[in-house]
C-alpha cells in the first residue's frame, strides 16, 4: 500500500522525475475509505498525483474520499472509451481525467491516432503501458501520447527528452 508508493517514488527520483501515479492494486470492498487516500492526503500530494487502478470500487472509494484528486479510468471506463472510439463516437463525459491503457488488448488495437484525438478532444490525457522499445516509444510520442509507462525508465526518459528537444525547435 503506502510503503510501495513511497519506495516507488524514491526509484522514480533516481531517474530524474517526480512520481505522478499512485496505483490502486486492491479493492476497498465497497468502503468509502481507501487506505491510499490517507497516504496521498498525509503526503500533501492531492494536487500532483493521479490515482490509477482498474477496479471500479477502489477508484470510486478514492474519488469519494478525495474529490479533487485526478484519477485514471477503471477497466470498465477504459473499455467504454475504446469502444466509443472504435465506433467513431467521441469519448463522453466521465469521472476520470486520464486513461492508462495497453497498445493492444488481444486482437483489438487500443491506441491509435484516432483514439488519441478522441481522448484529447474530451479534455483527457492518455498514457500507454507497457512500452519498452525505443521504436514504440518514438511512434507513440509522435502520435501525441501524453505518457509512457515502461519497464525501461532509462530508455523512456532519453527518448522523451530527445522528442521534446525536436518538437521545441
Amino acid at each position: 500500500g503506502g510503503e510501495t508508493a513511497i519506495v516507488g517514488g524514491g526509484v522514480a527520483r533516481v531517474f530524474g522525475f517526480e512520481p505522478r501515479v499512485a496505483m490502486l492494486s486492491f479493492s476497498s470492498f465497497g468502503s468509502v475509505k481507501h487506505p491510499l487516500a490517507d497516504v496521498i492526503r498525509d503526503a500533501g500530494a492531492v494536487e500532483r498525483i493521479c490515482a490509477a487502478g482498474y477496479g471500479q470500487v477502489a477508484l470510486d472509494a478514492v474519488r469519494a474520499a478525495l474529490p479533487g484528486l485526478t484519477t485514471s479510468a477503471s477497466l470498465t471506463e477504459a473499455r467504454l472509451a475504446v469502444y466509443r472510439s472504435l465506433a467513431r463516437w467521441p469519448v463522453g463525459k466521465a469521472a476520470y481525467d486520464a486513461l492508462q491503457v495497453p497498445e493492444d488488448a488481444g486482437k483489438v488495437r487500443v491506441i491509435s491516432p484516432r483514439f488519441i484525438r478522441h481522448v484529447h478532444k474530451a479534455g483527457r490525457r492518455l498514457q500507454a503501458w507497457t512500452i519498452d522499445t525505443e521504436a514504440d516509444m518514438q511512434r507513440l510520442l509522435e502520435w501525441g501520447i501524453d505518457g509512457l509507462i515502461s519497464n525501461r525508465p532509462d530508455v523512456a526518459v532519453r527518448i522523451r527528452d530527445a522528442f521534446l528537444a525536436r518538437v521545441r525547435l
